[in-house]
């Protein structure tokens, strides 16, 4: 994707002064829009680079401001405005919207045309969205095992820009919940272009050594690439926080959940990380968590509990709860009781019951089933028992 930062170095660039907004130089430019017409502005999604002239709204102020502020709010990439006979000087007033905004605002000298503009920039667009594309089906034959040798491998991912032989990789991968949600590509899309922005940004600042992001109906995943293990962590979690806050500003009601595979090394780090990261948030879901984003290290010991067959994991309950699946009092009490990390205090308050009640219950509970919550052993067998029904459930 071509940031304002990056389309700045383009030749045509020279000739345009920015004005303004110069923290919004790293907003992605999805498209080049004229707009000579305000009633434009209410067909616009976000990420339009505008060129106009303000000739429809020459000697009003006020909706030259408004125009700018809409703008803004409407994560458009940039606006350039050619000075004229008409607009002789951009006003302070726009001026400090923009910086407000943090939106790139540019100064169009009378002799430069919007041609002039406008092609290098489609161009340059066109090129890089073609690029990525084809990375991200190049990833794809890493991920679904279709390369032929990785020697081949190797070598296309250098062509393309990657040296994915050496590195350590972290996968993040986001699911978005809803797959029958008719907004569910936009958002996609959407979060596709933030990750894509905040990325770029560590790659940029030598944080990183380089990523991609691979998309599908149902997940959109990154791939980090750093030097070491250390910045591997380091970075995947600020990514992780980044992008939490950014579901909690933008899709609150929007189900994301996140799944992080454990790092690895080249190749078999993109392959094993992306089966991880999906497989985290599977697992994550069917075991109750409860959580917005898993890791798959903190999970994978669940993962001996859900490859076994049904016939298994139903003998394990079977033999290990008996009676008590048949009182769901006591059934909620367990699993409570687990999900608070054995606290009488907090397990109790959860139930909306009394200390006593929950150790009453606790004593039925060894009595039907002849096992101890404080001895371990015992607490092993009712927990992979809890989370072996929790699987039947939900398979």
């Amino acid at each position: 994707m071509l940031t304002i930062r990056e389309a700045m170095e383009i030749e045509a660039f020279k000739k345009v002064k920015l004005i303004a907004g110069k923290e919004g130089i790293d907003r992605v430019i999805e498209s080049v829009t004229v707009m000579e017409v305000t009633d434009t502005v209410q067909w616009l999604e976000g990420g339009e680079f505008i060129i106009t002239s303000f000739y429809s709204v020459r000697d009003k102020i006020d909706e030259q401001c408004d125009i700018v502020y809409r703008l803004g709010k409407l994560n458009a990439a940039g606006i350039a405005i050619k000075i004229n006979k008409y607009v002789p000087r951009i006003p302070d007033k726009l001026i400090k919207i923009a910086n407000e905004l943090k939106l790139s605002m540019f100064e169009i000298p009378s002799d430069v045309t919007y041609l002039s503009i406008m092609t290098p920039l489609n161009q340059k667009i066109f090129r890089l969205k073609e690029h990525f594309m084809i990375v991200e089906e190049y990833v794809k034959g890493i991920i679904f095992h279709t390369y032929k040798t990785i020697d081949s491998v190797i070598e296309r991912g250098k062509a393309l820009g990657y040296d994915i032989k050496e590195g350590y990789i972290c996968a993040v991968t986001v699911d978005i919940d809803g797959y029958d949600n008719p907004d569910l590509m936009s958002i996609r899309d959407r979060l596709y272009k933030y990750i894509d922005s905040i990325t770029r940004a560590l790659k940029r600042k030598k944080q990183i050594i380089n990523y991609i992001i691979v998309r599908n109906a149902e997940y959109v995943t990154l791939f980090l690439q750093s030097d070491n293990k250390i910045n591997a962590e380091r970075y995947e979690k600020e990514v992780l926080n980044l992008i939490l806050k950014y579901r909690d500003i933008y899709y609150k009601n929007t189900g994301m959940t996140i799944g992080i595979g454990n790092i690895g090394y080249g190749i078999s780090g993109i392959e094993d990380g992306y089966d991880q990261a999906k497989y985290a948030i599977k697992l994550g879901r069917v075991i109750g968590k409860k959580q917005d984003y898993y890791f798959y290290k903190d999970i994978e010991i669940y993962s001996l509990v859900y490859k076994n067959s049904s016939d298994v994991l139903h003998s394990v309950v079977r033999s290990t709860l008996g009676k008590i699946l048949d009182e769901a009092e006591l059934m909620e009490t367990i699993s409570t009781y687990f999900e608070c990390n054995e606290s009488i205090k907090l397990t109790s308050e959860m139930l909306f019951i009394h200390k006593n009640t929950l150790k009453y219950r606790l004593e039925r509970i060894r009595m039907i089933t002849g096992l101890d919550v404080k001895n371990i052993d015992d607490k092993v067998r009712l927990y992979l028992a809890i989370i072996a029904n929790s699987i039947l459930t939900k398979k």
